[in-house]
């Protein structure tokens, strides 16, 4: 039985939707996140969650919670989470939980909460104006999300909630904002989905600094599956992209850790990034 709400999450059923497989839930946090206290947290179970009631599952947390299954919440389009899970599902996977955290409403607050204060400290930043005037809280983001909302989803939802069964991913800044997870919350994840990230923000010798700065603290104990097209916006993160994984394959990370596609057909939008993300999922899930 489908039940309307599970612990502070209700039902999402609002339509029209483009819901095809398993269920959001979604419930409206006040926050003590320093830019916009208020935030939707939007959670994806996939198709058996409430026919298998003893079987618990990995959960992937992801910025831009909005855009995940649904295209009549976003405003650019969706990943197609759902579909993507049914498919892997069909094909032996287990299958996942998604936590979705919204984003602000801003485009430039957005910005500036994906900065990593490591970063921002490492020297400057290519920032407009807007992005200046708030607070970089990288950190802090990444503090509210495993410190606050993972503990809760561990105590509602059948969650597998060790390290290797928690993965993180993001698009753009929230690409910036996943490669940091993976060293920042090791102690929660271990597996990254990092597609088109915003490392560009920086200068490469300042961006390089940061990278050596992150696996000399943190190690390389993580699995990262890097994305990025080759045309537009795409064209111009490639260089740091690139460079990043480079970087990391000589800095004590081996070639099944890491993962890298470029598309240079592709632009900066989310059928791209849907579009690869069973491809990296697959590379991310997989046991050697």
């Amino acid at each position: 039985m489908i039940e309307e709400k599970i612990g502070l999450f209700e039902l999402y059923n609002k339509e029209p939707n483009n819901i095809k497989y398993g269920y959001l839930y979604q419930c409206l946090f006040e926050t003590y996140l320093p830019i916009e206290k208020n935030r939707m947290v939007r959670v994806f179970l996939p198709d058996d969650y409430f026919i298998n009631k003893d079987k618990r599952y990995g959960v992937m947390y992801m910025s831009d919670g909005q855009n995940l299954v649904d295209k009549y919440l976003s405003a650019f389009g969706e990943w197609n989470i759902d579909e993507h899970n049914h498919e892997m599902m069909k094909n032996g996977y287990e299958g996942l939980i998604y936590v979705g955290f919204d984003c602000p409403k801003c485009v430039s607050a957005r910005c500036a909460e994906m900065i990593p204060e490591d970063l921002f400290c490492s020297g400057e930043l290519y920032l407009l104006e807007n992005e200046k005037k708030y607070p970089h809280c990288g950190s802090k983001y990444l503090d509210y999300i495993f410190k606050e909302i993972k503990t809760i989803i561990d105590q509602t939802f059948r969650t597998l909630p060790d390290r290797d069964h928690t993965l993180f991913g993001g698009s753009s800044m929230g690409g910036l904002i996943s490669f940091y997870s993976g060293f920042y919350c090791q102690n929660f994840v271990s597996k990254i989905l990092c597609y088109s990230p915003a490392f560009v923000l920086s200068k490469q010798n300042v961006f390089i600094k940061f990278l050596r700065q992150l696996v000399k603290r943190y190690g390389s104990n993580i699995k990262i599956a890097f994305l990025n097209g080759g045309r537009g916006l795409e064209k111009l993160l490639m260089k740091h992209t690139t460079l990043a994984y480079l970087e990391l394959l000589k800095l004590d990370f081996d070639e099944k850790q890491l993962d890298m596609v470029i598309d240079s057909s592709e632009d900066h939008n989310e059928a791209f990034w849907s579009k690869y993300f069973i491809h990296s999922m697959e590379f991310l899930l997989k046991y050697d």
